[in-house]
């Protein structure tokens, strides 16, 4: 492989992986956790990522079938559910009001 192509091909490695990690990044800011600031691998990441959207589908899903109605926030209002983990690593989403 010359020298031009490696670094060409270097470059966009690079670039792919600055990609990948934001993509990474943007996902972590949507899962809460306490505390927010929490380290996560990419590993955990998805799993967390797979877990909480399990957890609203779930929550939707029940919702639909007790009847009860789809609640619209009012400005200034605002619930969010934060994934709590405890001393020997449970996971629990509880809802937060802000």
């Amino acid at each position: 492989m010359t020298v031009g192509r490696r670094i060409f091909t270097n470059s966009r490695e690079r670039w792919r992986q600055q990609n990948v990690n934001g993509a990474f990044a943007e996902l972590r800011r949507l899962i809460p956790t306490h505390p927010p600031d929490r380290k996560l691998s990419k590993n955990e990441i998805l799993r967390l990522a797979l877990r909480y959207i399990n957890f609203l589908d779930r929550m939707l899903t029940d919702q639909d079938l007790r009847g009860v109605p789809r609640v619209r926030q009012k400005p200034g209002f605002r619930v969010r559910l934060i994934l709590h983990v405890d001393s020997r690593g449970v996971e629990s989403p509880r809802p937060v009001v802000l």
